[in-house]
Order: C-alpha cells, then sequence, then structure tokens
C-alpha cells in the first residue's frame, strides 16, 4: 500500500518510520512549494538509501503555481477545487470533494466528471482522497463530502482512473493504517 504525507526539510525520518510500523511499502513524501526549493539531491538519496520504503517525492501546491521543474520530484499535486482546465505536469490531484458549494437539487458538487476524468486517464493522473481533512471537518460537512466522494469514486471507476484514499498526514501521529484505509475504501464502495 501507498501513502502521502505533508513532510518539512528535516523531519522526514518521522514519517518514515511511522509508515514502516504501519507496513506500508510505498511512501510519497509532498513538500510544499517553499520547503521544495530546500531539497538537494544529497539529502533525497541520504533518505532513499536509509530505508526499506519505496520512496517519491512530490510537490503540493494549494494555490495552482508549480511552475518549478526540478528532477528532484516526481510527483506534483494539485489542490482539485483550485483547478480549472491546465492539468500539465500533475500526476496527482486532491480533495475535490472538499468544494464549499452547495449541493444542486439533482446533482452533487463532486468536482470531477466524465470529460475530466478521461482528460485524466490520458495524462495518468491519480485522485486522492485525504482523510485527514476529512476527519477535520465539521460534523455537518462530513455527510455531504463522503456522498461526493462515493460519487468520485464511482466516475473514477467508470473512466478507469485511479480513485487513491490517503493520509495527507502533517504529523506521524495523524498517518492512518492500512485498516482504517480499508474500512473506509469498503464504506465508499457500498451501494447507496
Amino acid at each position: 500500500m501507498i501513502d502521502y504525507v505533508y513532510v518539512k526539510i528535516g523531519n522526514e525520518c518521522l514519517f518514515i518510520e511511522k509508515a514502516t510500523d504501519l507496513g506500508y511499502s510505498e511512501l510519497i513524501l509532498c513538500y510544499v512549494l517553499s520547503e521544495a526549493k530546500q531539497l538537494t539531491s544529497e539529502m533525497k538519496d541520504k533518505l532513499v538509501d536509509s530505508t526499506d520504503l519505496k520512496l517519491f517525492f512530490g510537490i503540493i501546491d494549494e494555490i495552482k503555481q508549480i511552475s518549478l521543474k526540478n528532477n528532484l520530484f516526481e510527483k506534483q499535486i494539485a489542490l482539485g477545487t483550485s483547478l480549472k482546465t491546465s492539468f500539465r505536469g500533475l500526476t496527482e490531484v486532491y480533495d475535490n470533494e472538499f468544494t464549499k458549494e452547495k449541493d444542486a437539487i439533482h446533482q452533487r458538487r463532486a468536482g470531477l466528471n466524465h470529460t475530466i476524468l478521461n482528460e485524466f486517464r490520458e495524462k495518468n493522473i491519480n485522485v486522492l482522497f485525504s482523510i485527514i481533512n476529512f476527519e477535520n471537518l465539521r460534523e455537518i460537512e462530513k455527510p455531504t463530502v463522503l456522498g461526493r466522494a462515493k460519487q468520485n469514486l464511482k466516475a473514477c471507476r467508470r473512466a478507469n482512473t485511479n480513485y487513491l484514499l490517503v493520509s495527507l498526514a502533517k504529523r506521524p501521529e495523524e498517518m492512518k493504517s492500512l485498516v482504517d484505509l480499508k474500512a473506509l475504501r469498503k464504506i465508499l464502495e457500498q451501494p447507496n
């Protein structure tokens, strides 16, 4: 299994250790743009050599300003609610379901449709759902976001696009076990 986490320069080892304890085989270390500029190839090599986990490095952008072309990063991740039509260079999109717009009577504002998903499939872009961001919602917002997530999962399956449940933890203690991820996936896959 794979997980994505927010990291800062210097605390990567804590996340790697926690991921190993939780049984993950792959870990994507996501840096915000300001932190990403500080990462060097020596630091990256040292981290990769220090663990048996398969490590990947990514830049995560919440305000759609990724213009950094850096060979150190295999992943470019953008906030789904801030995207319009430009997907150039992206490998992942996260949290499409968290838009503040109200749902219409006969449709959910889940952020994805068949046209976007077909483009994601062609460009090999994964859709991510953050469990930590879901847990931090107010109780009244959770059913709406859960419904949107179910709809997006169903649409991703139809379009043959990957839909991944990830923690996107900012602290190692927030990382979720494989059992938690499988349980939420089972809930999302239940018929209405």
